[in-house]
């Protein structure tokens, strides 16, 4: 309970600061877009052991000069009794220089209808180039506490609209008996104009043997996003 009062206050805090910020030092974006398979961290967010499974998916985020950022992202699936994930984030940005960025932040799950899944994660991100260094923390208790993720991802330009993404995971589970599992995936992004793209990415993950309903199993996946 301690926990979810102490984020709730951050949450808070950071709206005042948002609200408050003059309208000239703040930038909204959105985006909103489908895949034919939502594969998070190399594994399907789907129940059927099929390669087309279209989800929709989007959102928003609100970033102020000072760094404060909010936002929120969701993506059809099925989850047990829910059929959406929705991520909320709150968290700070700060450019070292022209070429470096790092971030933040809190990252909270929900499952409407499915609350035992709901879960919450701290995050830090660094950024250099085209370069993302990511790691992740758990810390709802009973689903993802203490779990650790750690992620690579490059992007390398082709052409002035065609880059290859490269990028690999590592998940630690902190539960005794679930053994950690590295996913993979690789994929061309193309813009077809200054705000929309479209995507063909190859993921999996390893361990495959460990899970019986071929959530980890290689697949071929088929994006459009547009941001605004």
């Amino acid at each position: 309970m301690r926990s979810a009062q102490t984020t709730l206050y951050l949450f808070s805090f950071l709206l005042l600061l948002l609200s408050s910020a003059p309208p000239a030092f703040a930038q909204l974006a959105a985006e909103f877009g489908a895949v034919s398979l939502y594969k998070d961290r190399g594994e399907d967010q789907d129940e059927k052991d099929t390669d087309l499974r279209p989800a929709i998916q989007g959102g928003w985020r609100y970033d102020t000069t000072p760094g404060f950022f909010i936002g929120n992202w969701f993506s059809t699936g099925k989850f047990s009794r829910a059929n959406v994930q929705i991520d909320s984030i709150v968290g700070f940005g700060k450019d070292i220089n022209k070429d470096t960025e790092i971030s933040l932040g809190y990252n909270h799950t929900v499952h409407p209808r499915q609350g035992d899944e709901n879960s919450g994660e701290l995050f830090f991100i660094l950024s250099y180039k085209n370069l993302n260094l990511e790691l992740y923390r758990g810390m709802k208790a009973g689903v993802n506490r203490n779990n650790m993720y750690y992620n690579v991802d490059y992007l390398y330009p082709l052409s002035e609209r065609l880059g290859l993404n490269i990028g690999a995971g590592y998940e630690y589970y902190s539960e005794k008996g679930l053994t950690g599992k590295i996913d993979y995936r690789t994929g061309l992004f193309y813009e077809l104009n200054d705000s929309s793209t479209v995507s063909l990415v190859f993921a999996g993950a390893n361990h495959k043997h460990a899970v019986d309903d071929g959530i980890r199993n290689n697949r071929l996946i088929l994006g459009l996003n547009m941001e605004f």
